[in-house]
């Protein structure tokens, strides 16, 4: 098959497209016959085909790259790494560029800790570049310094779960349940929730990116009678005038904070009030009975944390109204 037609059935995939593992295995075969493609194909021809590419073949690229980064972790496999860089450099990816320097980061640090040689990789990788600029930025990523080329700098972190290690960033941990979530009935966001919205506005827009052509225009005014109402709790909350966001992160980090040790001495206290520290310490006290004063304290604790958050969201949605 060639490049145009697998360029094409990339670039037909609805955009921010969620696979299951029945679908993925055609995708990430289409990506493996147009990286090979690639690799065959001369300056000109490789130029063409990242120009062609389009967001939803990117995105798809984006996933494939990232499982081969997993799965170099896990195996230690030199093949896994340069069949994760292809993409990147077919994409146009290059260490000053977020989405290539996140995709070159956990492909380097795959390398890296199954004891590969990395800059041979990268070397090898470089050479397949549109560009001279993007070549030289890749081909020096395993050089710079490793606060700059960290799998940190770019919020991910490694987790180990029972198929193995994997790379999971900031935002995907928010969105898994904690046992503290679970125990306060807290329901985090699904990846359906939080892609849903951002799929329904490029369907609207694409419609109107097709009409304008190449050329840069301003968006259009929306129209007030049919624009939709979205509530205010879906919108995201936006900093007062003159407030920096990160003073907004700190003073959520700090009213939690002070609410939680709040709840724990107002616990504390009450449980000191109704006789709680004297069963505690009595002498007399048989081992039993100390552990269930235990529990008594541990289910205080946990109430008034509780009530202190609770009161904390509360206090913040009424300044926010």
């Amino acid at each position: 098959m060639g490049s145009e037609n697998l360029i094409d059935k990339l670039n037909a995939y609805p955009m921010w497209v969620e696979l299951d593992p029945q679908g993925r295995s055609p995708v990430y075969e289409e990506i493996s016959a147009l990286s090979e493609v690639f690799l065959r194909a001369d300056l000109k021809e490789r130029t063409s085909i990242t120009h062609a590419l389009g967001r939803s073949a990117k995105h798809l690229m984006f996933e494939y790259t990232r499982d081969k980064a997993v799965e170099a972790r896990r195996t230690g496999s030199k093949a896994a790494v340069i069949e994760g860089l292809i993409p990147v450099v077919m994409a146009g990816g290059r260490p000053d560029n977020p989405t290539g320097g996140f995709l070159l980061s956990i492909l380097l640090r795959s390398a890296e800790a199954s004891g590969l040689n990395a800059r041979d990789l990268f070397e090898y990788a470089a050479q397949y570049a549109t560009d001279d600029e993007a070549a030289a930025q890749i081909r020096g990523f395993p050089l710079l310094p490793p606060g700059m080329r960290g799998i940190a700098r770019f919020g991910l972190r490694e987790r180990r779960t029972p198929q193995g290690v994997t790379y999971e960033h900031a935002a995907e941990s928010m969105m898994r349940s904690s046992w503290w979530g679970r125990l306060i009935g807290r329901r985090r966001v699904s990846r359906e929730e939080l892609f849903n919205p951002l799929r329904e506005l490029e369907r609207e827009l694409e419609p109107e990116a097709k009409g304008r052509g190449s050329g840069p225009t301003l968006p259009a005014a929306p129209d007030v009678s049919t624009t939709r109402t979205v509530p205010r709790e879906v919108l995201p909350q936006q900093p007062r005038a003159g407030t920096p966001v990160g003073a907004i992160d700190r003073g959520r980090r700090a009213s939690f904070a002070f609410a939680r040790w709040a709840g724990w001495a107002v616990a504390l206290v009450v449980f000191w009030a109704v006789g709680g520290t004297r069963a505690l310490l009595d002498p007399g006290a048989t081992l039993g009975h100390r552990l269930g004063t235990c529990c008594v304290l541990f289910v205080w604790l946990t109430l008034g944390v509780f009530a202190g958050q609770c009161l904390a969201r509360w206090t913040r949605r009424l300044r926010n109204r």
